[in-house]
């Protein structure tokens, strides 16, 4: 297989200035659990391709499924690249690299078991969860698992064979007591299989907590001193700066361009925050992105300076950047855009004490719900809050939803924590949807307004 591709590529590349072939497969497993019922159990196995050629800047793409469709895919990429010509191809250099990427046995211990012990574990995190209480009305268990083998051939000579082993699964509880819902999460493993094994009891708390939502009293509209938990700090970190720090975000939006000046102080000296894909056996972690470019860090703010951004060949090139491989695809048969992959919040010095000390009037929000930015303003749903009285933790709160401008936020940022935690989850940009990670400590912000009653 290895051979038709480079065959077809040698063959396909004249009169184009660049072009490379991707070719994969996979198997994978689905399984959903609601209202006490296995709803989807599915086990596919998939195989496709795509070849990308780019003409004086102008880039044609075609897919196909079967390898008997190659040498009309190179055809047809060639000939829609030709008809977007512009006037220069600008991709930023970068090595020749041949390598084979294996993934580790620990990544792949699903593949040892059955789809019936899958379910079985499943079945019984369900069973937990129903045993809290009648408040609660629906649990949503779901898992996946897949192993793809990815090969990609460039006509500067490149080849690259990757393996890449997922495993997920995700608890949701809902609970209802006179008209007040109560709703919380758990991730239950992004790392392997051995990881998903008893967990009973983090079920348990979560099936609670999302009881216990329903009889505490919403949030009080206001500006608070807030401290986010690693986990809402790393989505934080995600969706408001990361997205905001991608080459083609940045460069496709003039305005967004004109903000984002390197250089620029944006934040607090405490903060720093970057996108590492390189460190392995994670969900969001691989050696090379899908154009064959090693994958390093991208340090987007360093002690709040702006100081560079996530890009592929073609960003970097046209920004006169270096290239850190982030160009990502769902898949084989998609088209590979900008995108994070471990975006992480740098760990400070402070202790979780010490960061309690001297907030008069604050909250304490634990995990996530929901966020959403638009540019530089962002809406983030907390879990849930514990209210900060005088230093010390106090009730919980629910329906807390944090808005504000990002940058005004950022310069907010008052203490940063000692110990990174890292959460798995999936990232959607331009109806595509692929694994990322994001890790962070607790961050102390002096200022954010929040909407409740």
């Amino acid at each position: 297989m290895k051979n038709r591709v480079m065959d077809a590529l040698r063959k396909g590349k004249r009169g184009v200035d660049y072009m490379d072939i991707r070719i994969g497969e996979g198997v994978s497993t689905a399984i959903g659990i609601r209202n006490k019922e296995v709803e989807d159990v599915t086990r596919p196995r998939s195989f496709g391709g795509s070849v990308r050629a780019l003409y004086k800047g102008g880039w044609g793409f075609a897919a196909f499924t079967r390898m008997d469709q190659l040498s009309e895919a190179v055809e047809k990429a060639k000939r829609f690249s030709k008809l977007i010509a512009g006037s220069k191809s600008m991709l930023a250099e970068v090595p020749v690299v041949r390598d084979i990427v294996k993934t580790s046995d620990n990544e792949k211990d699903f593949l040892d078991k059955s789809l019936n012990e899958k379910v079985k574990i499943l079945k019984q995190y369900d069973k937990v969860a129903w045993t809290v209480g009648p408040e609660v009305v629906n649990v949503n268990v779901s898992y996946g698992d897949s192993l793809t083998w990815k090969l990609f051939v460039s006509s500067e000579g490149s080849v690259i064979e990757q393996e890449k082993a997922l495993v997920y699964s995700l608890v949701q509880v809902t609970a209802k007591k006179s008209g007040v819902v109560g709703r919380y999460h758990i991730h239950l493993t992004d790392t392997n299989f051995a990881a998903l094994m008893n967990r009973e009891e983090e079920v348990l708390t979560a099936a609670r907590t999302a009881v216990k939502l329903t009889r505490v009293p919403q949030v009080k509209s206001g500006s608070y001193e807030v401290i986010l938990d690693p986990l809402l700090a790393g989505v934080f970190a995600h969706e408001a700066f990361g997205h905001l720090s991608e080459g083609d975000n940045v460069y496709e939006n003039p305005q967004l361009a004109r903000v984002m000046k390197l250089g620029k102080r944006f934040g607090s000296p405490l903060l720093t925050i970057y996108d590492d894909p390189s460190a392995l056996g994670f969900r969001g972690s691989y050696k090379y992105d899908d154009e064959g470019v090693v994958a390093s860090r991208a340090v987007l703010l360093d002690k709040g300076v702006l100081a560079g951004r996530m890009h592929s060949r073609e960003t970097a090139g046209k920004m006169g950047e270096k290239p850190n491989g982030h160009a990502r695809a769902a898949g084989v048969r998609t088209v590979p855009i900008v995108r994070m992959g471990i975006t992480r919040i740098a760990s400070g010095e402070s202790s979780f004490e010490e960061m309690l000390t001297g907030i008069e009037r604050g909250l304490y929000c634990i995990n996530w719900q929901a966020g959403n930015t638009d540019h530089e303003r962002f809406t983030f749903t907390a879990g849930y809050a514990r209210e900060i009285n005088n230093g010390k933790l106090g009730g919980i709160v629910r329906d807390v939803k944090l808005t504000g401008n990002l940058f005004e936020t950022l310069k907010n940022v008052s203490m940063v924590g000692r110990e990174e935690v890292i959460a798995g989850g999936t990232c959607g940009k331009m109806g595509q949807y692929i694994p990322e990670n994001s890790a962070a400590p607790h961050v102390r912000i002096s200022k954010v307004e929040v909407i409740g009653v």
